[in-house]
C-alpha cells in the first residue's frame, strides 16, 4: 500500500491508459499523450508559460528539480533549450523524440510507492517489452472516477460516495487538470473504453464543452489528435507496403 503523495497529471495519464497487466491500453501516440500531460503539470507549477495567442510555450520563473521529477526537468529541459519559445506540436514531437521509454520513466515513482510493479514480457517469442502490471487499483481508480463525475457519470463506486482512496491526496489540482486529461484521452478513445452506449453520447459533449472551456486543453488535445494520426497513417502505410511486397 502506497503512503499517500500527490499524484501529477502524467502520472493519472500512465494510470488510466495502462490495463491490469500492465499491457498500454492507449496504442500508437501514447508517448504523446504522456508528453502533453508533462507540459501540463509544466504549466501548473509555472516552469513553463503558455501563449494561448501563439500556441507557443516559453520559461517560467522557476524550473523542475530533477531530483523529484527526472522525466519532468527533461521535459522541461527540451522545451527551454532552444532560447525561444516552442509551438505546443513541436514541444511534444520534441519531448517524445528526446525520451526513450517515456512510460517507464513516466512510471518510477509510482513503481517506487508499489502502485505499478515493473517487469520485462516477450512478444511472440522475441521482442522484450516492459510493462508496469498494477499492483494498488486504488489511484487510478480515483483519478477514474473523478474524470467520469466530471463527465456526469454516475457508476456504481461513485454513487457509494466512498472516502478519499488509499494514498491519493485530495487537495485539489489546478482547475484545468480535468480538462487537460480529457483531452490527451479522447484521441485514444478512452472515453468510449469507460462508458456505455447510453452513456456515450452525453459524455462525449460534456467531453467536448470542457476541453473547449480553456487554451492548454485545446491546444494539447489537438496536438495530440494529430501526432497521433499521424502514426496511425504511418502504421497504415506501413502495412500496405509490407502486404505488398
Amino acid at each position: 500500500m502506497m503512503s499517500t503523495m500527490e499524484v501529477t497529471t502524467a502520472e493519472k495519464f500512465l494510470l488510466l491508459t495502462l490495463d491490469d497487466a500492465g499491457a498500454d491500453t492507449a496504442g500508437l501516440g501514447s508517448e504523446f499523450g504522456l508528453a502533453a500531460a508533462l507540459v501540463s503539470d509544466l504549466v501548473a507549477a509555472g516552469h513553463l508559460v503558455f501563449d494561448a495567442e501563439n500556441q507557443a510555450l516559453s520559461p517560467g520563473q522557476t524550473s523542475p528539480d530533477k531530483a523529484a521529477d527526472a522525466p519532468l526537468a527533461s521535459a522541461y529541459d527540451v522545451v527551454t533549450g532552444h532560447g525561444a519559445p516552442m509551438a505546443v506540436d513541436a514541444a511534444l514531437a520534441r519531448i517524445v523524440q528526446a525520451s526513450a521509454g517515456l512510460p517507464g520513466a513516466v512510471g518510477v515513482r509510482l513503481v517506487d510507492a508499489g502502485v505499478l510493479g515493473d517487469t520485462t514480457a516477450r512478444v511472440l517469442g522475441l521482442i522484450r517489452v516492459r510493462r508496469h502490471p498494477v499492483l494498488d487499483p486504488a489511484p487510478g481508480r480515483a483519478t477514474r472516477e473523478e474524470l467520469l463525475g466530471a463527465l456526469g457519470v454516475i457508476t456504481q463506486v461513485s454513487s457509494a460516495e466512498p472516502g478519499p482512496a488509499p494514498g491519493v491526496s485530495r487537495a485539489s489540482g489546478p482547475a484545468s487538470e480535468a480538462a487537460v486529461l480529457l483531452a490527451v484521452l479522447r484521441p485514444f478513445g478512452w472515453i468510449k473504453q469507460v462508458t456505455t452506449k447510453e452513456q456515450r453520447p452525453a459524455a462525449q459533449a460534456r467531453a467536448t464543452e470542457i476541453v473547449a472551456a480553456a487554451a492548454l486543453p485545446r491546444a494539447l488535445g489537438a496536438a495530440v489528435e494529430a501526432a497521433r494520426t499521424r502514426r496511425v497513417v504511418l502504421a497504415a502505410s506501413t502495412a500496405t507496403i509490407s502486404a505488398a511486397t
